[in-house]
């Protein structure tokens, strides 16, 4: 054992004649982990802030539903943390510089109905967020009204821009079908995705679109679970996994475990070194324990996966928990 750590003096005044010597000792207690900690991160983009937060909030109820739906008796399943912040964008350069600053998809709506509809009808799609007009066809010898309408959205994203208006447009057909009463036709048409530019400024940032992060934990007892939990998350709309954090219930008796090891490291630390000095150990004088150490986990593995109807649950596989403690002793020599 190394004795660097030792020390002897004599104290001053009327017990100039005590010599003591102060060592510290330092000791660790294993222990298999009795609970894991969880935390999913859910980000979504919108162009506006409210969009972001509305997709957010459906992903999170989701995620949130089906951990609580699995999670074992005695866990946890809770909100971490919220943000919802702009997406800025650079326009350090040229004040004539042109950059994409988001995405627009657009759907087309072809209806064809009876006349006296088509102006209730255009109201319904207008009111529900289309654009678009109608005219009355009389070259069949029956009059038909013709109504065509267009769903846009936009997104950060050409992919998220044309999901987002998809289901705009779903909706909305829904919404006419149902006005329609059998009555008449709806044709659904696949539409574009443009890219909607922007002139830059000089040094400055502009805002583009907001961000939405909502951070949802869990903590369960039950270790063999942990790689299903993520699974379960990530298939409900998580789209990371921050971290996976095992622990102690309770650490009391490791910890107790911990000091008598330290302690024993200061006595054979004090031998050695009273030893070497030719002095003998009388006795133990005062004994600290110095800090608050917080359990480390050691060798912690994670094989990444993808997820799939025929594969296995994401494997995780904890290590033993250490817990260290380390203790000053102080001791009387002769």
């Amino acid at each position: 054992m190394p004795v660097a750590a030792a020390w002897a003096a004599e104290q001053p005044g009327a017990e100039q004649n005590l010599r003591i010597i102060q060592v510290d000792g330092h000791g660790e207690a294993r222990a298999n982990p009795d609970k894991a900690v969880v935390s999913f991160a859910i980000e979504t983009k919108g162009s506006t802030a409210q969009e972001a937060g509305a997709r957010n909030a459906q992903i999170a109820a989701r995620v949130i539903a089906a951990l609580k739906s699995k999670v074992a008796s005695g866990g946890k399943v809770e909100t971490g943390g919220y943000s919802l912040s702009p997406v800025y964008a650079p326009t350090i350069g040229h004040p004539s510089a042109v950059r994409i600053g988001s995405w627009t998809a657009t759907n087309e709506i072809n209806v064809e109905c009876d006349p006296p509809l088509a102006g209730r009808l255009l109201d319904a799609a207008q009111s529900a967020g289309a654009l678009g007009s109608s005219n009355i066809n009389t070259e069949s010898g029956s009059s038909q009204a013709r109504l065509d309408l267009n769903v846009s959205a936009s997104a950060l994203s050409a992919s998220e821009a044309s999901t987002l208006s998809a289901e705009k447009a779903r909706k909305m057909v829904d919404l006419i079908k149902a006005k329609l009463g059998g009555k008449g036709t709806v044709k659904f048409v696949q539409g574009s995705v443009v890219a909607e530019s922007e002139q830059g400024g000089s040094q400055t940032q502009e805002t583009i679109g907001y961000q939405a992060s909502n951070s949802i934990s869990i903590e369960t007892g039950a270790i063999d679970q942990v790689g299903s939990l993520i699974d379960i998350a990530v298939a409900a709309g998580a789209t990371r996994t921050n971290f996976v954090n095992f622990n102690l219930r309770d650490d009391s008796r490791a910890r107790s475990e911990a000091i008598a090891d330290a302690c024993r490291d200061a006595q054979l630390k004090a031998d050695a070194a009273a030893k070497a000095l030719g002095l003998k150990i009388k006795r133990v004088m005062k004994i600290t324990s110095i800090g608050d150490f917080r359990p480390q986990q050691t060798g912690i593995y994670r094989e990444a996966s993808a997820v799939s109807a025929a594969s296995v649950a994401t494997p995780i596989k904890p290590g033993e928990i250490t817990v260290p403690a380390m203790v000053t002793v102080t001791y009387e020599i002769e």
